[in-house]
């Protein structure tokens, strides 16, 4: 993986655009979700910790983001630039 793929102050270590099941998930990994804009399916705008519309990616890291008080935090430019770098 690219060492330029942090999102968040996270290096990613899981990146896929499927999700990814409960079952199949690596104990001591971090999992988010990415939320795509309603205008445009391929615009990622904020990563929570589940999305079930407008599901983008489903991401791994090695530490906790610690999201708003509302379950989410908005994607900035090097985010989503960093985010597809990791594909």
């Amino acid at each position: 993986m690219n060492e330029r793929c942090f999102i968040k102050g996270n290096q990613i270590g899981i990146a896929t655009s499927g999700r990814i099941k409960q079952a199949e998930r690596k104990p001591n990994i971090y999992y988010y979700d990415i939320r795509h804009s309603d205008e445009d399916a391929f615009e990622p705008v904020t990563i929570e910790k589940r999305v079930i519309v407008n599901h983008f990616a489903t991401i791994g890291v090695k530490r906790p983001i610690h999201l708003n008080r509302h379950g989410y935090l908005d994607l900035d430019e090097n985010d989503v630039e960093r985010l597809l770098m990791a594909w």
